[in-house]
């Protein structure tokens, strides 16, 4: 599910009103200890594919517009309580102590007369797109309600709240998704110098000596260990098996790395390879 705002206006709630579809699923809620209640509302076009998918359908079933059910409504009721959390998450980085709970799913807007005509409102609307399928959803936030928590909170509160409020729930599923992802590694040798002469005569099949000690056939310089773009390890190189490896043998200090790009000395018994 994809999910952009596209709009946020202040209208009268009686405008907000006369904008709804009668097809359309509304959503109050209470934000708790805010006072007074929110309208969610949820276009037909969204709507009853999100109830075909949570019957085990694709979710691309074509089905003529009508006025939600009591069938429907019950099992759409706890797909909406999951995006009410999530909204509940999102305004705890303005307050910790507001609660966000579903009240009730209404399908005529007669019957959501939960503040007078001429309250003023903030409408926030976002185009969905789920699966093929794309609608409207809305929310409707009486000014009445939002502003102390508003006044209250100042930005650099909401930022602070952001970095030290994270649900430590989440982390196990953050990690096992993070886990799963690919990472590219690779191993840098130190560089080593080539006269520019010789940069401008190089063709397929000329081999470059590089500036790196050998003893016994073995190499002694240790390689950078890059993760992700990232230089993170001193290793050294070698195989397993018939693979070539690398074996971490530290992690990669200022130090080390000075004294890895440096152009070094060759010891007796060693040559340069």
């Amino acid at each position: 599910m994809e999910i952009e705002c596209t709009q946020v206006e202040q209208l009268t709630y009686g405008d907000f009103l006369m904008s709804l579809s009668e097809m359309s699923c509304l959503v109050i809620f209470s934000m708790e200890p805010l006072k007074g209640v929110a309208v969610m509302e949820i276009g037909p076009q969204l709507i009853f594919p999100m109830v075909d998918r949570l019957l085990g359908g694709s979710g691309m079933t074509s089905v003529e517009p009508h006025r939600m059910t009591e069938i429907e409504k019950a099992i759409i009721e706890r797909a909406i309580k999951a995006s009410l959390e999530a909204l509940g998450e999102i305004w705890k980085f303005v307050s910790k102590d507001i609660n966000v709970e579903l009240q009730r799913i209404e399908t005529d807007p007669q019957y959501v007369q939960v503040m007078a005509s001429s309250d003023t409102v903030m409408l926030i609307v976002f185009d969905v797109k789920f699966g093929q399928t794309i609608g409207m959803m809305s929310i409707c936030y009486p000014f009445s309600m939002i502003e102390p928590a508003l006044i209250n909170a100042r930005p650099e509160q909401w930022l602070f709240n952001y970095h030290s409020g994270g649900d430590e729930k989440y982390t196990p599923e953050i990690r096992r998704r993070v886990e799963k992802a690919d990472i590219v590694v690779r191993a840098h040798f130190p560089p080593s110098r080539i006269k520019l002469g010789d940069l401008l005569r190089l063709k397929v099949g000329d081999i470059i000596k590089l500036d790196v000690r050998i003893k016994n056939g073995k190499l002694l310089d240790p390689v950078i260990l890059d993760v992700g773009g990232q230089k993170r390890f001193v290793a050294r190189p070698g195989r397993v098996g018939r693979k070539k490896a690398v074996k971490i043998i530290g992690v990669l200090t200022d130090e080390d790395e000075i004294n890895l790009y440096g152009t070094g000395s060759v010891k007796d018994g060693e040559s340069k390879a």
